[in-house]
């Protein structure tokens, strides 16, 4: 752990002892963010003062962050520069005053004002703040995405669980070692992350994406987790060498799950389903103001149906298509099949995508 981290990490631990319950066992509203075919980004509705605000929970952010245009009280220190899975980010060190998380609510909470467009794409038109590792750390969060709701606890003991993970820190970040067909990989647990298993092999240079037919997590069998090879991202660089990836949201959705950074242990309860749900093997993005397909994977629904890289998407199953990508993306969470118009070179057609699981099967080596 250094420097930095490990004042981070005191200052989180002596907040949690000087409010020692801070009212965070009650259960909060959980809000999801699909971001893609599968996987989803944790969301709570948390005013600061009497000002609404949308936090994004991420034990990928090594700081607290709010948008440039949230009122705060600026503190006494030089900007910092972090690095994000985007590039790097500079923000000005604040206080926020009077989170309202909790009875007495958290008093204050050191953050970084940045344009969070730079850190988290379009992400940012969804959330107003991230609520990193130095807010989450030491606390105890057991999320249910199966009734949307998240409870912050900090002074319960581990949740009993047949296989529960044990978390080992590296240079401070929450990591478990997990069996895949490759080998023993050694992944921060990110809940800022949306998908599957994200790694970066040294060597690798091309983006790849598989599937893992059967990955054991706490005591649960989760099958058909995409898992995607991401040579020289920026997470790689912002992150310490000892780790070798992301375990992603992907994996947990549908589930109930405790994630105890004070006793630094996984337990996953249950899940609604063992497989994934698969995909329809198209990203897409906003270009000039228009939903746009940005890539089709090969031998996927998308492929079969003729659908390239650069057509315009004109509607998103029935309806106009939306101005964001990730609208887009919500109208097909755990939608089976996906019904399309489309723009291109030929001209408009109607296309009906069926969820598959395409990806091929990662084989061990």
């Amino acid at each position: 752990m250094n420097r930095v981290q490990a004042l981070q990490r005191v200052a989180a631990l002596a907040l949690l002892i000087a409010w020692p319950s801070a009212g965070l066992a009650a259960p909060l509203s959980l809000r999801v963010v699909a971001a893609g075919d599968i996987g989803v980004l944790l969301v709570i509705d948390v005013p600061l003062g009497e000002r609404p605000m949308r936090w994004l929970l991420d034990t990928g952010s090594s700081h607290n962050l709010v948008h440039s245009a949230v009122p705060a009280e600026p503190r006494r220190s030089a900007p910092v520069t972090v690095q994000t899975a985007a590039g790097p980010v500079t923000g000005e060190p604040v206080r926020l005053l009077d989170l309202r998380l909790g009875t007495p609510p958290v008093p204050e909470l050191h953050a970084l004002r940045v344009d969070l467009t730079q850190a988290l794409g379009e992400l940012a038109t969804q959330v107003d703040g991230v609520l990193g590792l130095p807010f989450l750390d030491g606390r105890r969060l057991h999320v249910d995405l199966q009734a949307l709701q998240i409870e912050l606890d900090a002074t319960a003991g581990p949740a009993p669980s047949r296989e529960p993970l044990a978390i080992e820190r590296v240079d401070g970040w929450p990591a478990v070692l997990l069996d895949l067909p490759s080998g023993p990989a050694r992944l921060l647990i990110d809940t800022g992350a949306a998908g599957g298993v994200i790694l970066w092999p040294p060597g690798a240079t091309t983006l790849n994406v598989r599937r893992i037919e059967a990955l054991r997590l706490a005591g649960q069998v989760r099958a058909q987790v995409p898992a995607v090879t991401w040579p020289g991202g920026g997470l790689a660089r912002a992150l310490p060498r000892q780790l070798h990836g992301v375990l992603g949201m992907a994996p947990l959705d549908g589930c109930r799950f405790t994630l105890d950074l004070s006793a630094d242990t996984l337990a996953v309860h249950d899940c609604a389903r063992t497989a994934l749900p698969g995909g329809f093997g198209l990203q897409w993005v906003m270009h000039d103001g228009r939903l746009t397909l940005a890539r089709v994977w090969p031998d996927s629904p998308a492929a079969a149906a003729g659908l390239r890289a650069g057509e315009v998407v004109v509607s998103v199953q029935g309806r106009p298509a939306p101005a964001s990508a990730l609208a887009a993306d919500a109208r097909l969470r755990a939608a089976p099949t996906l019904q399309l118009a489309v723009q291109g070179p030929d001209g408009a057609r109607a296309i009906e995508l069926q969820r598959s699981y395409f990806l091929p099967a990662w084989q061990a080596r």
